[in-house]
């Protein structure tokens, strides 16, 4: 009788419904789903996630005398690197092709380009840059011929990736979804300091070809973006968690680096290289067990020559560009000469591409990989 008096009165009845909401809503998770002390490290050994090492010399012809690589992916048979403002076309065996700079005020020109980018189906490449307007990403044919701008934004120095079926752009605090047309489809406002001012301020790192991640500087929360948005989210505890507030106040601090995360993704295992308090660390993130490890050194346990971070994954293949004379400084004589492609390698000639297996045994096949299901359940957009 006295629970049905009460029940007669609005606000009791209104504050009856709040309680019971609340009561019943999910309680929040754990800030952190993936612990690691930064104190305990290990060596990790190049043939954990690699079976296989190849090394491919550019050909060095007088026209295209190349330095200063910023991006190189691989695509039907072909490489293509930017590297001065100029895209470089080389076929499989490092034959050079052909070399294409549109600098310029022009309509179809840009003032410069950073980053180029592939997607196994699609018959383009596609080239992000700016010009002089904002951040802008092309199509280019397999030949390196310009086609069509695809993206045009009014913000500069901005992130890019593709996926299957869409492109990826971000400024640190939105991230913009197109089609492969260059139709807008989606937006999302993620990144938890609005108030800060950034450049080139996150990574969209590749983690398959349905996804990438997202990451601001100074946050350990991970994004996993897909066409539809975000997918899901990994908190990460390195015990160096910083509040909004005091990574604005560690940016002007000269002592006190902020990190960045630049995520490598080999399938279900992520390589995490960030730098804390000017100590670069390597942090190597297990999804599917939720286990962090940090690696005080990579050793190349393979031919036992310079321990190898690839910086782009491709078609199960890990990427990176090295300049010549890093060779004959790091390598010895007699390795140098144990590597048939580098026998003939002089210090002036153009750089070689470094192509590492992943292995098999450790990763799912690459652009097949599915999300784990073990990782949180899919999340709204905010």
């Amino acid at each position: 009788m006295f629970f049905y008096t009460v029940m007669k009165t609005p606000i009791v009845y209104l504050l009856f419904m709040i309680v019971l909401y609340l009561s019943c809503s999910p309680r929040p998770q754990s800030p952190a789903d993936i612990h690691t002390d930064l104190s305990n490290n290990k060596i990790l050994q190049l043939s954990e996630l690699f079976d296989r090492i190849r090394y491919i010399p550019l050909e060095t012809p007088d026209t295209a005398l190349i330095a200063n690589v910023q991006s190189v992916t691989y695509h039907n048979g072909r490489y293509y690197l930017i590297a001065e403002n100029t895209l470089y076309v080389f076929n499989r065996h490092g034959q050079y092709l052909s070399q294409h700079n549109n600098r310029g005020r022009g309509a179809n020109e840009y003032s410069s380009i950073f980053k180029v980018k592939s997607s196994i189906g699609d018959s383009v490449i596609y080239v992000s840059g700016d010009n002089g307007k904002g951040h802008i990403v092309m199509a280019y044919d397999k030949n390196g011929n310009y086609l069509k701008t695809l993206i045009q934004n009014r913000s500069f120095n901005m992130e890019f990736n593709v996926l299957e079926n869409s492109i990826i752009i971000s400024d640190g605090r939105t991230v913009s979804l197109y089609d492969k047309q260059g139709k807008l489809e989606n937006e999302i406002r993620i990144s938890p300091f609005d108030s800060i001012s950034f450049g080139t301020s996150n990574h969209l790192s590749d983690f398959s070809s349905q996804e990438v991640i997202f990451s601001c500087p100074g946050s350990d929360t991970l994004y996993f973006l897909g066409k539809s948005g975000i997918t899901r989210k990994i908190s990460l505890d390195y015990g160096h968690n910083q509040s909004p507030e005091q990574f604005k106040k560690s940016l002007s601090n000269p002592i006190t680096f902020p990190y960045f995360h630049n995520f490598i993704s080999l399938g279900k295992t992520v390589l995490d290289l960030i730098v804390i308090d000017q100590k670069q660390y390597m942090i190597q993130l297990d999804l599917t067990r939720r286990t962090a490890t940090v690696c005080d050194t990579l050793v190349n346990d393979i031919d036992h020559t310079i321990p190898y971070i690839p910086r782009e994954i491709v078609e199960n293949q890990g990427l990176m560009v090295l300049p010549a004379p890093v060779f004959f400084h790091f390598i010895q004589p007699e390795q140098l000469s144990a590597i048939p492609a580098l026998r003939n390698l002089t210090e002036d000639a153009n750089p070689v591409i470094v192509v590492l297996n992943l292995k098999s045994s450790s990763s799912c096949p690459w652009r097949t990989c599915l999300p784990s299901p073990i990782l949180q359940a899919p999340i709204r957009n905010p």
